[in-house]
């Protein structure tokens, strides 16, 4: 690591609010030569800013969702051979539940599902999406 210690630009990243990653040894792992071409991540690498994290985390920002309308739906039980599906609907569920959680507690309105199966798009619940959207535009 010290590659990215000697980069005068990870100096006092600690003191700034950021994080430091990278490995040099870890051919897996952002190095210097991704920090030096700007990380290629959304949030940056090896330093990113956790403002800008902070501003796309909806649990952090849950006031923003007042007076909207919000409609969740999670798979309950993903395919347990598509190691895709596994992985992402399990967090998925998680994490609908933590923001419906964090939505109830602020008293802010939404509609929420949890059905059978997985990762995919459910005819019946995206009509029933759609149809709310327009609902919702038609009192516009």
């Amino acid at each position: 690591m010290a590659g990215l210690v000697d980069d005068p630009r990870m100096r006092g990243a600690a003191q700034q609010g950021q994080h430091r990653v990278g490995d040099p040894d870890d051919p897996d792992d952002v190095g210097v030569d991704q920090a030096q071409e700007g990380g290629g991540t959304v949030y940056g690498a090896p330093l990113w800013n956790e403002a800008r994290v902070s501003a796309d985390n909806p649990v952090q920002r849950v006031e923003s969702y007042r007076n909207k309308r919000v409609f969740l739906v999670a798979g309950t039980s993903p395919d347990p051979v598509n190691w895709f599906d596994t992985v992402n609907e399990t967090q998925v569920l998680a994490g609908q539940r933590e923001f419906r959680g964090t939505l109830g507690a602020a008293g802010i309105p939404h509609e929420w599902h949890e059905v059978p199966g997985g990762h995919f798009v459910r005819p019946d619940l995206f009509r029933r999406d759609l149809d709310g959207i327009v609902a919702r535009l038609r009192k516009a």
